[in-house]
């Protein structure tokens, strides 16, 4: 699979908020709190710089890229940034997406594979795979449980209107995406499922499984 995926050049890029308290995980935030909510946003955005970093060392002519929105990141966590940082610059979060896959192929990349940054079970392999389905396909996304999406694959730049009419963060982010894709012409490859962690429900599924780790 490493070998396919040596043809062209592979730009990962992580999209993300800069974690602060009080502007990530409102959701989740409603039911845990503020402070709680950083802190689970805090290690998953950790989880997900980890695993791009695993990514990048398999194979070297992946690179990556991080789209910030708020403050420049500070990263005092355990896991440095070892890529390109650029900030989210449209208050249109749809326009944000469309510009962080899109601006890679300006710079030379074959293949761009866009992260969100809180799936706690993201792993290197995940990335791989959705990257992998383009052999089959242009575009490639990996739904998650709750009815979006954790990543997209493509291997061409798309049209900055194309998400105008995908409603983020709803149970049908993602069917909606598939479609809109397909109406404009674009065979979608589907990844595997991964999950995130919005409600209270989600939170304490994830405590179960740190602590079932760790024994």
């Amino acid at each position: 699979m490493i070998g396919r995926l040596n043809k062209q050049k592979v730009c990962v890029v992580v999209f993300a908020k800069t974690p602060k308290r009080g502007k990530v995980k409102q959701r989740l935030a409603k039911s845990v709190g503020d402070d709680t909510a950083l802190k689970v946003y805090e290690e998953l955005f950790e989880i997900t710089l980890q695993q791009v970093k695993e990514v990048l060392a398999l194979n070297p002519l992946f690179s990556a890229s991080l789209r910030y929105l708020g403050e420049r990141p500070c990263f005092k966590h355990s896991t440095s940034f070892n890529g390109f940082i650029k900030p989210q610059l449209h208050k249109n979060m749809t326009l944000n997406l469309i510009e962080a896959i899109n601006d890679p192929f300006k710079d030379g990349f074959g293949k761009t594979v866009l992260l969100g940054a809180d799936h706690p079970t993201l792993c290197a392999k995940d990335i791989i795979n959705l990257v992998s389905l383009l052999d089959l396909a242009p575009v490639a996304v990996g739904p998650t449980e709750d009815g979006g999406f954790w990543g997209i694959a493509t291997t061409t730049p798309l049209d900055k209107h194309i998400l105008d009419s995908v409603t983020m963060s709803t149970n049908q982010t993602f069917d909606t995406l598939m479609k809109t894709l397909k109406k404009n012409g674009l065979n979608c490859a589907t990844g595997p499922v991964l999950w995130d962690i919005d409600h209270e429900a989600d939170f304490y599924r994830w405590q179960r499984l740190s602590t079932q780790k760790k024994q």
